[in-house]
């Protein structure tokens, strides 16, 4: 992620991408009008609202 446009990296988020079915998805999913990454596995979406590597929510739909 570059977040100050410079051309250079800031931040490097890593999910994975082991599995051809998931989905990476960009939205403001904490509601402070910034936004932020997720990613859609099977039947959940786990996102990650400072950064840091952990999922801070996961929104589980169905059966998938």
């Amino acid at each position: 992620m570059d977040f100050n446009l410079d051309g250079s990296s800031d931040r490097q988020q890593c999910y994975g991408n082991g599995n051809g079915e998931s989905q990476y998805l960009v939205g403001d999913w904490d509601g402070d009008g910034k936004d932020n990454l997720a990613v859609r596995r099977g039947n959940r979406v786990l996102m990650d609202f400072n950064f840091d590597g952990d999922h801070d929510r996961t929104q589980t739909y169905g059966n998938g």
